[in-house]
């Protein structure tokens, strides 16, 4: 083929790839999504007549598959933290006959998010549509006790679970924002059912009943 024939088509390429490459320069990046602290302030803290507040967690993170809660903005760990801060306050005098110390404690059992890859339909419908590829399961344990110097006098556990799904064409903001979403549907679960369990099992050792 001579040179003459090969230059066309050549021209044509050239076209179509300085094309792509203006499209790809005029782009604007996605911006990055912020992420607040997700706080219960407004709420009211439900108070105990104890001497001292306790934050503890036996919840370690694998940092392996499926288990993806530790590239979360917003994990759950740290959002049962944030509510124990928030919700949880002593009196500063516990009250007891004895003059024992008591302790209000807030121990986290299970923060964890689990990844699951769902099927997807193959071929050309398959590539058509933004099927739902993506499932993340999150999963929290906490309690909360009242103890007199090292005994455990009441206790009230809630556990709370909460899934969504994601597209396989969404993007890493995308994600995230699905993440921190579910987080905080699950602790507005978390938080009331725990409320409920509160006034259920310790309602003799707050004083806003």
């Amino acid at each position: 083929m001579s040179l003459a024939r090969l230059a066309h088509p050549l021209r044509a390429f050239a076209l179509v790839l300085a094309g792509v490459l203006a499209l790809a320069a005029c782009t604007t990046p996605e911006p990055v999504p912020e992420f607040k602290d997700l706080r219960f302030t407004n709420k009211g803290p439900i108070t105990f007549r104890a001497d001292e507040k306790v934050i503890l967690s036996d919840f370690e993170p694998s940092f392996q598959t499926p288990f993806v809660e530790h590239l979360m903005p917003l994990p759950p760990e740290r959002a049962l933290r944030t509510w124990a801060e928030d919700r949880l306050a002593v009196t500063g005098t516990g009250g007891a006959a004895d003059g024992s110390l008591r302790t209000l404690r807030f121990v986290i059992r299970d923060a964890s998010v689990r990844e699951e890859r769902l099927e997807t339909e193959e071929g050309i419908r398959g590539f058509l549509t933004d099927q739902q590829a993506w499932k993340y399961t999150a999963h929290v344990v906490a309690e909360v006790q009242v103890l007199s110097d090292r005994d455990v006098l009441a206790t009230a556990s809630t556990e709370a679970y909460r899934s969504k799904t994601l597209g396989e064409k969404a993007s890493l903001n995308e994600r995230e924002e699905m993440w921190y979403s579910l987080v905080t549907a699950l602790m507005q679960d978390f938080d009331a059912a725990m409320a409920q369990n509160i006034r259920t099992h310790l309602n003799d050792f707050t004083v806003n009943r």
